[in-house]
Order: structure tokens, then C-alpha cells, then sequence
């Protein structure tokens, strides 16, 4: 997975603040970040000025991981500055995948019954692109023609989350 940032979305967002997470989760929390950096899907990383940096949160799924005392929890990222921040995926991308709509109403009449799935991580199995990629320069962005080289960015700097003053970068696809 490859994502471009805007030109006049430079320099990347920082926080001035993290999410909080409830005293309750705090260790379960860090169990499953500790779990997610073991698996290689995200990596502790310090500050870099390039880096876009979005807010964590942790949503525990109610039960306890198995073996453990430990609830199972979900790494979430609030994505919304950076989904405005870069350039829209290709068209063909939306044309190929079924909206809400479309798979509701794919259920046939009268199904009474339903299985839940819980697909594990699915999100991290797409990499993303480590390729350092110029901003994309909109109609009314004005580059600058100083002499300043332009600054890169891979998708990773722009992958990288809060979790509760700890930034961690992922290494695959981030759910938010």
C-alpha cells in the first residue's frame, strides 16, 4: 500500500496530546502492543519531525486473550487528519469493492441466523510501501523554487500512532 501526502498538508500533523487509555486496560493494552511489535506489525519508534503522527485509542473485544488474564484489545488509530491529508486512492479501487449498501443487501430474505467472525490483524497483512515519495502538488499549491530540496516521505512516516505517549510505527495496514 502506497499513500501520497498533499503538498499543502506539509509540514505533517503532530498532537499536541494523546488519547488516554482507561486505567483498567493499561496493561492489557500494553500486552497487546508489546504483542503487535513481537509479530512485526508495528514497531517502537522515537519522535522524527517527518513523521505524521495520528492519536491511538484501545477498544478491548471482551474477552480475555487466550492463556492469559489478559483482555483482548484492538489498536485503533483516529486516521481522520491523515485520510484528509493524502491524495485519493486510484477511482478503480472504489468501482471494485461493494459499499454498505451493496453487501446488505447481498443477504438474502429471511436468513434468521448469523456467524461473527473476528478476522485476526487482517488490516496488517497489506504492507506498506517503504519508497520515499515527493508530495503531490495540487493546482492552487504554490511550490517553493528556492534551491530547498523537496522533503519525502514513505507511507511508513505517515503510518505512525500514539498510544498513550509511546509512538509506534506500523509496518502494514492500520485499522481506525
Amino acid at each position: 500500500l502506497s499513500m501520497r501526502l498533499k503538498a499543502s498538508h506539509l509540514p505533517p500533523a503532530k498532537p499536541k496530546g494523546s488519547y488516554s487509555i482507561p486505567a483498567g486496560l493499561l496493561e492489557s493494552a500494553r500486552y497487546c502492543l508489546s504483542e503487535q511489535c513481537r509479530m512485526q506489525r508495528m514497531r517502537v519508534v522515537p519522535f522524527r519531525n517527518e513523521f505524521f503522527i495520528s492519536r491511538g485509542f484501545i477498544k478491548p473485544k471482551g474477552r480475555l486473550v487466550e492463556g492469559t488474564n489478559f483482555e483482548a484489545c484492538r489498536p485503533l488509530g483516529d486516521f481522520r487528519c491523515l485520510n484528509d491529508s493524502v491524495c485519493p486512492p486510484p477511482a478503480h479501487w472504489a468501482y471494485q469493492s461493494n459499499d454498505q449498501i451493496t453487501l446488505c443487501c447481498a443477504v438474502p430474505l429471511g436468513m434468521t441466523h448469523f456467524k461473527y467472525y473476528d478476522i485476526d490483524n487482517a488490516f496488517h497483512t497489506c504492507l506498506l510501501c517503504d519508497k520515499p515519495l515527493e508530495p503531490l502538488w495540487g493546482p492552487n499549491d504554490r511550490p517553493d523554487t528556492t534551491s530547498v530540496p523537496v522533503q519525502c516521505y514513505s507511507t511508513m512516516d505517515l503510518v505512525v500512532v500514539d498510544y498513550g505517549g509511546t509512538l509506534y510505527q506500523y509496518t502494514g495496514g492500520a485499522q481506525g
